[in-house]
């Protein structure tokens, strides 16, 4: 019993130790990323985030990534500035729309996501 007690916290006492340098040498290499690490980094968060909920993350545009001592956005990064630079159309709402079945009269149908069998309506000028 107390053989496996000691055992017990010696596994627990490294697995701390290595958690925090993880953590340690983790936080260097996200700081100091290359060009080319940080811009793939940005593409998938930016592609993630157009794809699931339809917007690019509130942060984009803000210098969150340090390349090369110098804090870069996503934006810059990746010269790409909304969900149509990742072939994602925008949500029917952000496009100005309201998504139903169908278009009533004096409505027209516009680019924007919808459920299925939906579509995004507009009122015509």
């Amino acid at each position: 019993m107390r053989l496996s007690l000691e055992l017990l916290v010696i596994a627990s006492v490294i697995l701390i130790v290595a958690t925090v340098v993880i953590l340690i040498f983790g936080r260097g290499i996200q700081q100091g990323s290359s060009m080319l690490n940080a811009r793939s980094n940005c593409i998938n968060i930016g592609s993630s985030s157009c794809r699931s909920i339809g917007v690019l993350p509130p942060t984009w545009s803000t210098p969150m990534v340090t390349v090369d001592g110098k804090p870069m956005s996503c934006q810059e990064l990746t010269g790409r500035e909304d969900c149509k630079d990742f072939g994602v159309e925008p949500s029917c709402e952000k496009a100005g729309g309201v998504c139903k079945k169908a278009c009533e009269s004096g409505e027209e149908e516009i680019a924007g996501q919808c459920g299925s069998g939906q579509k995004c309506c507009k009122k015509s000028k």
